[in-house]
């Protein structure tokens, strides 16, 4: 995705619009990184980790507005 130009950055951070956008990002990279994570794990069969990998994301879920 293009970034924003630099007027269009300033307008929505003074409207508090950016928040919005940076969480979306952060919250996008985190279920990526996750999914990564948790395949990997079933590939190798380290059902441990995968389990581990299962309860932290049940633990983040709750306390996400989704």
């Amino acid at each position: 995705m293009p970034s924003l130009p630099d007027w269009l950055k300033e307008i929505a951070d003074r409207d508090g619009l950016g928040d919005d956008k940076e969480k979306a990002e952060k919250d996008a990279k985190w279920v990526d990184d996750f999914c990564d994570n948790l395949t990997v794990a079933i590939a190798l069969r380290g059902w441990e980790e995968a389990v581990g990998l299962i309860e932290d994301g049940n633990e983040i879920i709750p306390s996400a507005n989704i």
